[in-house]
């Protein structure tokens, strides 16, 4: 199971609290999604591992800030999560021109970074020691900076690590 209380983006502002239903701006891409007492609720763990809602954000700005609240539930195979960022499209077939996509793993305890350029996802680096609580809300943020390449992870505050994608768009 899923569930996300907010997700800030900065870079044209987008902010979601989830505080009555879901905005008509979300797509549904995989899953089963709902809202419910202000969060964002997936919990059809039977499609697999592509459970999937997409929201649209202006990525024209230059820096960018995306902060959520989520929590992963016990009892279940492959308990992580995953956010893509700066992608050309929603679909859940990384068919993005180019991406990036944080992987937080709480089986592992780690976060790795891949990168998707033309359909093809590669990872670029792994975060280890990274405690991923179950059954507990934590905060996770992205940092990223489209100019320099600049990627920055934080779990609950807690810097995990950095990339810099030198040849990014």
């Amino acid at each position: 199971n899923f569930i996300c209380c907010f997700i800030l983006s900065f870079g044209g502002i987008y902010n979601e609290e989830f505080d009555n239903a879901i905005h008509s701006d979300w797509t549904a891409l995989n899953g089963t999604w709902s809202e419910i007492g202000g969060y964002l609720i997936q919990d059809d763990v039977s499609i697999g591992l592509n459970q999937r809602a997409s929201v649209p954000v202006n990525q024209n700005e230059v820096e960018f800030f995306y902060h959520f609240r989520a929590k992963l539930s016990q009892g279940i195979d492959n308990r992580r999560m995953a956010i893509q960022i700066m992608s050309s499209t929603a679909n859940p077939n990384n068919s993005a021109n180019y991406s990036y996509q944080a992987l937080f793993n709480a089986d592992e305890d780690e976060v790795e970074i891949f990168k998707v350029d033309s359909g093809n996802s590669t990872s670029i680096i792994v975060f280890s020691g990274v405690d991923i609580k179950l059954n507990t809300f934590q905060d996770y943020m992205v940092v990223y900076n489209r100019s320099s390449g600049s990627m920055m992870l934080f779990v609950d505050y807690a810097y995990i690590g950095s990339y810099t994608d030198t040849s990014s768009p």
